[in-house]
């Protein structure tokens, strides 16, 4: 199948997919991104990405291997320089001052939740294989917030902020945050072969539910898609969760995700997405707010 062919395949199938799709996108950005400045998906790295260049250093604090046998990948948390951190602060994200005992603990927990997410849905763990290159850990607001990000123009990389150790929760917290910006980042990719919205109204605002006010209909379109995977995620869990992993959180998840996805109803009819933009939404509102446990 043609890129074009399985980024056609999410909008009539949006959660679910084969491991070729995050193979190809990760094709998508590295040809359309990476290239142009002298990088590829081996050499990858946010600083590099940021300063659009491959004579930029880049260092490497620790790895984390797949888990999966059959589609390799290594996730790197990379320690960024002086001059970057600062850029990324000025735009309100505060990376994490870690010490060796905490860098330990995140990576265990990372590998936790990436082995979680293989043992409950493989594809999708191969999204993050295929598409989650570099790792950097955030400062969360308090224990109980999580906070994520990805940008579309550094287009394998996440920030993610991990719990404290002893907190209820903290592997399926992170599961959650590493899968969310792991599709954001194949929604972006998918969106550079397939128009999703308007040109003409991309200043077009929709309701988020999540954000509990108006929103770019391209910010609750990408909401709608990450959340509703990860609700099949949790669902799935919920279902035949690995050793370990709190079901009653999986089914918790589903319920409140169900309650969210009904407050964008009036994004598949909003002009500020494209036909296929409108289809993506619908199916993604009958999957969500129809989703059970049990």
């Amino acid at each position: 199948m043609s890129a074009i062919d399985l980024a056609e395949d999410v909008v009539f199938r949006p959660v679910c997919w084969t491991t070729a799709l995050p193979a190809t996108l990760r094709r998508i950005g590295v040809t359309d991104l990476l290239s142009p400045c002298g990088l590829d998906f081996e050499s990858y790295g946010t600083a590099r990405m940021m300063a659009r260049s491959a004579k930029v250093g880049r260092r490497i604090a620790a790895r984390v291997e797949s888990p999966d046998a059959t589609v390799s990948g290594v996730m790197l948390l990379e320690c960024l320089p002086v001059k970057v951190v600062a850029e990324l602060d000025a735009v309100g994200l505060s990376l994490a001052e870690v010490d060796d005992d905490a860098m330990d603990a995140s990576v265990g927990a990372l590998r936790q939740a990436w082995c979680w997410t293989h043992d409950v849905w493989r594809e999708l763990s191969a999204s993050v294989a295929y598409l989650v290159r570099c790792v950097h850990l955030i400062e969360a607001p308090s224990p109980d917030l999580d906070c994520s990000y990805s940008n579309p123009d550094l287009p394998f990389s996440v920030f993610l902020s991990v719990a404290d150790h002893g907190i209820r929760g903290r592997i399926e917290r992170l599961m959650e945050a590493l899968v969310h910006e792991a599709v954001h980042l194949q929604l972006s990719l998918i969106e550079r072969r397939l128009q999703l919205v308007e040109s003409e109204w991309a200043g077009r605002s929709a309701f988020s539910p999540w954000r509990r006010g108006q929103r770019s209909v391209r910010g609750v379109l990408h909401a709608l898609q990450v959340f509703v995977v990860v609700q099949r995620l949790w669902q799935r869990a919920a279902r035949r969760a690995p050793r370990g992993l709190d079901g009653g959180f999986a089914e918790a998840r589903v319920r409140a995700i169900r309650d969210e996805v009904a407050g964008a109803g009036e994004l598949a009819a909003s002009p500020g997405l494209s036909p296929r933009g409108r289809a993506l939404a619908r199916q993604l509102q009958a999957l969500g707010s129809t989703a059970r446990v049990g």
